[in-house]
């Protein structure tokens, strides 16, 4: 949104270099004139650099922009891509889309997209796998997640803010937990695997409790039970 985009990049002070971020990443010698007010830096080679929110994406119609960054696209309004899109191919123009999953989303599907169609480009970075954090912080993040939201939700939450597990379930009242989820990944065992019956009772809202029974089948005529909820 605008307003998120003033505060998380305009007026947010990079915690490294001791100044705002707009400032780092584009030097004063490089402005020929800054507007506070409209968030828009314009350079003296005649570029401009300017935050808008997806919140109104009606205001970027018509702005013939060369390239445009989504921040945080899984909280994005879809739409503004569909607005956008038909500009950027018209001038040859490019689009970045950053974020965080939020479960099976635009976003999800739109970098499952990328992941397998010519022209585009995509990239998974883990929080293990970034080099911003080491594994004790990860570990202390972790337990800080469970000890506020509970062990279940906490390690949702973690699923999803550090490892970009789009199945990582957020809500409260969730039928299934993370580790139900997990114990449905279990290696086929026994012989030769004909399939799998799942039988639910997902009395979400009642006041009974949710229940699962799932049988895995095999030629030889046996059933594993892999999960009784």
């Amino acid at each position: 949104s605008y307003t998120q985009a003033r505060k998380a990049i305009w007026d947010a002070v990079d915690p490294k270099q001791g100044i705002r971020r707009c400032d780092w990443a584009f030097h004063k010698i490089l402005r020929e004139r800054t507007n506070e007010q409209e968030m828009k830096i314009t350079l003296k080679n005649g570029s401009v650099w300017q935050l808008l929110g997806s919140d109104n994406y009606n205001e970027l119609v018509g702005t013939n922009p060369v390239g445009v960054v989504f921040s945080e696209y899984a909280l994005c309004k879809p739409e503004a891509w569909s607005y956008l899109s038909p500009i950027l191919e018209e001038n040859g123009g490019f689009a970045i889309f950053i974020s965080t999953v939020r479960g099976e989303n635009h976003f999800t599907e739109l970098y499952n997209y990328a992941e397998k169609t010519p022209g585009w480009f995509a990239s998974r970075v883990d929080a293990d796998q970034s080099g911003v954090f080491t594994p004790d912080q990860l570990e202390k993040v972790k337990e800080e997640l469970i000890r506020v939201n509970g062990r279940e939700f906490g390690l949702q939450i973690f699923r999803q803010e550090y490892f970009n597990d789009e199945n990582a379930v957020t809500a409260v009242n969730a039928v299934f937990t993370g580790e139900e989820i997990d114990s449905l990944k279990k290696p086929f065992q026994g012989g030769s695997f004909i399939g799998r019956t799942m039988g639910f009772d997902a009395a979400r809202f009642g006041g009974d409790e949710n229940c699962a029974h799932i049988l895995d089948h095999y030629f030889d005529g046996s059933a594993v039970e892999v999960c009784t909820e």
